[in-house]
């Protein structure tokens, strides 16, 4: 430890503060031990080019760790781009989408106009076609990671009671069931677009 601790030194490394949470990582039993073991380091130049740096935890769903994430706070205005998956073919109301979206063309443009419109209308009914389909699933997930991120705050104030350490056990397992299927779902849409 104390290697590290003339390492930090020597590079003039700072430790960035985490907001939110106290410790990092749970032996996850209903006594826990709780420690503060995951921690982020910058230099002073980084801290001065970035004084608006915020560190904030996730929920531990995924792990005995909680996941860091550090926001600099930089917009670049740039909007996220469309992305074609190939696994929507392959799903019920695909084609009935883009057919209503391609049928839509302004008046008195020229070719290369109506191209443009009509792209960029499939495109938009498409993506939100596609968070209409999946929404609800996502939700259900952000729900219990929030859920999960309002125990593991409470674990560090007081011992959870049982039902509500039962919860996060559940909780922890369902999402870990999700993340697995998620994991199996990208495999099959690679699969699909092998195809």
């Amino acid at each position: 430890m104390q290697r590290f601790r003339a390492f930090l030194d020597q590079l003039q490394l700072e430790e960035i503060n985490m907001v939110g949470r106290l410790y990092t990582w749970s032996s996850r039993r209903e006594q826990p031990t709780l420690e503060l073991l995951d921690r982020m380091f910058a230099t002073a130049d980084w801290l001065s080019a970035f004084p608006n740096h915020v560190l904030k935890p996730f929920s531990s769903n995924c792990s005995d760790h909680c996941p860091l994430l550090l926001h600099h706070h930089v917009y670049n205005g740039a909007k996220p781009r469309f992305k074609f998956e190939l696994y929507w073919i392959k799903l019920s109301g695909y084609m009935e989408v883009v057919a209503a979206a391609w049928a839509s063309t302004p008046i008195g443009a020229v070719p290369f106009r109506i191209l443009d419109h009509k792209l960029r209308n499939v495109a938009k009914a498409l993506r939100s076609w596609s968070n209409s389909k999946l929404s609800n699933i996502r939700m259900q997930l952000a729900m219990a990671r929030e859920v999960i991120l309002c125990l593991d705050g409470e674990q560090e104030r007081r011992p959870l009671d049982s039902w509500e350490f039962n919860l996060h056990c559940a909780l922890k397992r369902q999402d870990e069931v999700e993340a697995w299927c998620t994991a199996g779902f990208r495999r099959l849409r690679s699969l699909v677009a092998r195809m």
